[in-house]
C-alpha cells in the first residue's frame, strides 16, 4: 500500500513499514498478553502449556486486573476484549493481565492512579490500561505499520500504527520535519543575503538558496 501527500511543496510518500514496531515485542508493557492459536503467533512469549494453566494463574491473587481476549478471523484478523457476534469465525484466544511486577515495570502506583485516573479504583485504572494495550495491538495485527519518506530531503521515519495517518502521528511527524527544513532553508537564505549585501554584490548577481 503506497500513498502520496503534498505539503508546502514537498512530497510525503507513505508505505507499509515491513520491519515496523510490534507493540508486544518492541515496547515496554505493563500487561502480559497470553494467547493460544493454532495458526497465528499472537501476544507475548510465555511458558503456559495450555489455556487451563493460564486460567488458573489469572484467577489467582497475583493478578491485579485482567481481560479476556477474542479474535475474529475472516479476510484478516482483529482482536477485542469483547466477544464478536459471529461465533463461526471468532472465539476466545487468550487473556491479558496485570501483576505487581508489571505495575513496577511501568511505574503504575497510587500516585500514577491519582494523576491519570482520579475517579477510578486501582483495578479499574489497570483494566483501562490493558484495554488500551489491546487496542494498540489490534491496530498492528489488523491495519499494519507504516512509514514515511520525504523525497526532497531524504528524511524518513516508521513505526506508525493504523490506517489513519493523522491519528497515528505519522502526518504530524512528517509535516514537522518539512516545517523544520523550510525554516532552516529560510535561515540559510537570510544569512546568504546578509553576506551578499555586506560584500556589496549587485542585486542581479545575488543568488540565494532555494526554499523548496
Amino acid at each position: 500500500m503506497s500513498e502520496t501527500e503534498n505539503y508546502r511543496g514537498f512530497t510525503i510518500n507513505i508505505n507499509n513499514d515491513e520491519i515496523g514496531m510490534n507493540p508486544r515485542t518492541d515496547c515496554d508493557n505493563g500487561g502480559k498478553m497470553i494467547c493460544f492459536h493454532g495458526r497465528y503467533n499472537l501476544g507475548d512469549k510465555h511458558e503456559f502449556s495450555n489455556p487451563d494453566e493460564l486460567q488458573e494463574f489469572v484467577d489467582s491473587d497475583k493478578v491485579l486486573a485482567k481481560l479476556d481476549l477474542f479474535l475474529y478471523d475472516h479476510s484478516g484478523i482483529t482482536m477485542s476484549t469483547g466477544a464478536f457476534s459471529c461465533r463461526f469465525d471468532s472465539g476466545q484466544v487468550g487473556v491479558i493481565y496485570m501483576t505487581k511486577e508489571g505495575c513496577d515495570l511501568i511505574g503504575y502506583d497510587e500516585g500514577w492512579r491519582k494523576s491519570q485516573f482520579p475517579d477510578k479504583t486501582m483495578e479499574e485504572a489497570l483494566t483501562e490500561v490493558l484495554e488500551m494495550e489491546v487496542k494498540e495491538y489490534d491496530k498492528f495485527i489488523s491495519e499494519g505499520c507504516y512509514m514515511y519518506d520525504i523525497e526532497e530531503t531524504g528524511d524518513s521515519c516508521g513505526g506508525f500504527l493504523g490506517y489513519n495517518h493523522e491519528e497515528s502521528g505519522l502526518m504530524e511527524y512528517a509535516k514537522n520535519s518539512i516545517d523544520c527544513e523550510i525554516n532552516s532553508r529560510i535561515k540559510a537564505r537570510i544569512e546568504r543575503l546578509k553576506e551578499l549585501i555586506k560584500s556589496k554584490v549587485p542585486i542581479i548577481y545575488r543568488t540565494l538558496p532555494a526554499i523548496s
